[in-house]
């Protein structure tokens, strides 16, 4: 990672990660460990980082291009010392003020998080990590956690097909296994010790998730041309239904780009951490999980198929229940 925090794309890609990691369940300190650890610069211009500061970044209402005014007002103009408007002074809300780094429902979800960890409601989880990453090859649909034999000696978590005995998907039309979360989790090592070895080529696959992102560029453009639809609307005192239909999708589509935008972030981080890390996990490792693998997708031959941010993907084999891995051939 380049180290200038000062440089637009960089800070794109410092503050998505940030709001990334938070979701996945980091603590703001634990965030600030991992910044100052790959030596990522922060606002001040220095590679030293602090809960407080991710929890301003976490915050900031600038990251979904939106501005208020008048935060802070200065209480004594000849030593410009300045005071945190408290209600004191009228503030202002202004929307679309900029481009946005994250979406509105990333921003949301991340300030509905903040809250429930100020109440005790959500304590960090590691199973956490894996909600929404495993897919069943059968159904398509996604694996969620299990306690076997709740509240005894050999208590444990599982994960199998959110649809595996549902009406809808049943036992017979999906076949993928269950697996117990530390089979998963040695997998995880696994695959990516797989990835970050081997002497195969993934340039392809890598240029080819590079080129999914080639469409953001019409898409601003659409935006554009809303945005000026819009305003010719107004000016020429248009219909209110069809300046608010209008308004509707702009905003969609601009969390579109936004989320898009994310995911290329994602993406340009992992290619460049993938590539740095030389020596192979010892063991399970969230952080590298968390920023390397995308997804992982299970099949009913006790295989998995791990598909990396950078677009590669890696496949394993596991025995269900067992801790027995062995690599695909």
């Amino acid at each position: 990672m380049q180290n200038s925090y000062f440089t637009c794309s960089t800070f794109i890609l410092a503050s998505r990660l940030i709001f990334e990691l938070y979701l996945e369940g980091f603590s703001a300190t634990h965030i600030a460990r991992v910044m100052m650890k790959h030596k990522i610069h922060g606002p001040a211009g220095g590679t030293s980082w602090t809960g407080n500061g991710v929890k301003r970044i976490l915050t900031n209402e600038k990251h979904i291009g939106d501005l208020l005014l008048q935060k802070n007002y200065t209480i004594d103009f000849l030593t410009k010392k300045q005071k945190a408007n408290e209600g004191e002074l009228p503030q202002y809300y202004v929307e679309d003020d900029h481009e946005a780094i994250v979406s509105h429902e990333v921003f949301d979800k991340v300030q509905k998080l903040i809250e429930a960890r100020k109440d005790g409601r959500s304590a960090y989880n590691t199973s956490k990590m894996f909600e929404g990453r495993i897919i069943c090859g059968d159904c398509g649909r996604t694996y969620s956690k299990r306690v076997w034999h709740a509240n005894q000696a050999h208590e444990s978590i599982a994960w199998q097909c959110s649809g595996k005995y549902s009406k809808s998907c049943g036992k017979a039309n999906c076949r993928t296994p269950s697996y117990h979360e530390k089979d998963l989790k040695f997998l995880v090592r696994d695959c990516i010790n797989e990835r970050i070895t081997s002497d195969k080529d993934f340039t392809g696959e890598i240029e080819k998730k590079r080129h999914t992102f080639d469409r953001i560029g019409g898409m601003k453009e659409e935006l554009r041309e809303l945005n000026s639809r819009i305003a010719r609307l107004e000016e020429s005192g248009g219909k209110k239904v069809e300046i608010k239909r209008l308004r509707k999708d702009a905003r969609k589509l601009h969390d579109d780009i936004t989320q898009i935008q994310g995911e290329q972030s994602a993406f340009e981080i992992a290619c460049i951490e993938i590539e740095k890390r030389k020596a192979p996990l010892r063991a399970f490792n969230k952080e590298a999980f968390t920023r390397f693998v995308d997804h992982m997708v299970t099949h009913d031959n006790r295989s998995f198929t791990t598909v990396f941010r950078d677009g590669s993907e890696v496949n394993i084999a596991l025995d269900p229940m067992r801790g027995k891995r062995k690599r695909k051939q």
